[in-house]
């Protein structure tokens, strides 16, 4: 068993560094962000069995964001976007958009940036255009039953 205890900087206030103290943080630093994508990842797999509520668990809504970005052509880069767009639900859910965007935004370009950022803008045209499908569906169903309205659901 490997009990050896990796070199670390010596100073204990930061202005105390020295050069051979920056390189020893240095290389650490660039060991430690090699594995970015895997602690994204786990932390994106925190998501599971997490509704909320909703018919679905977030992780599987950033998947099927994700998913849908996908096929409608859009580029890696937004893709994702889209799926890590809620990974800061767990540790912010007043202000997840603000983690997610902090976490991509030295990787991503300032287009997908703010739209990691500020997702109810981005959603509000989607919700508007389905509320309008909503009105016209049911009008149609209120046209095609004048005395009894739109068909009525049996059962649950």
């Amino acid at each position: 068993m490997n009990t050896a205890v990796p070199d670390r900087a010596k100073f204990h206030h930061m202005k105390d560094g020295t050069l051979e103290d920056w390189t020893i943080i240095g290389a650490e630093v660039q060991a430690f962000s090699k594995t970015l994508y895997q602690r994204i990842i786990d932390h994106l797999l925190l998501l599971e069995g997490d509704c909320g509520g909703f018919p679905v668990d977030r992780l599987t809504h950033c998947l099927q964001t994700a998913t849908l970005a996908h096929k409608d052509g859009k580029d890696e880069e937004y893709v994702v976007c889209a799926l890590l767009h809620d990974i800061g639900d767990t540790l912010g859910p007043a202000n997840h958009a603000d983690i997610a965007a902090v976490l991509l935004q030295p990787y991503v370009s300032e287009e997908n940036y703010w739209m990691v950022k500020r997702p109810v803008l981005v959603r509000l045209p989607a919700r508007k255009t389905e509320r309008c499908t909503q009105r016209n569906e049911q009008k149609a169903n209120k046209r095609t039953h004048p005395k009894t309205g739109p068909p009525r659901r049996s059962g649950p």
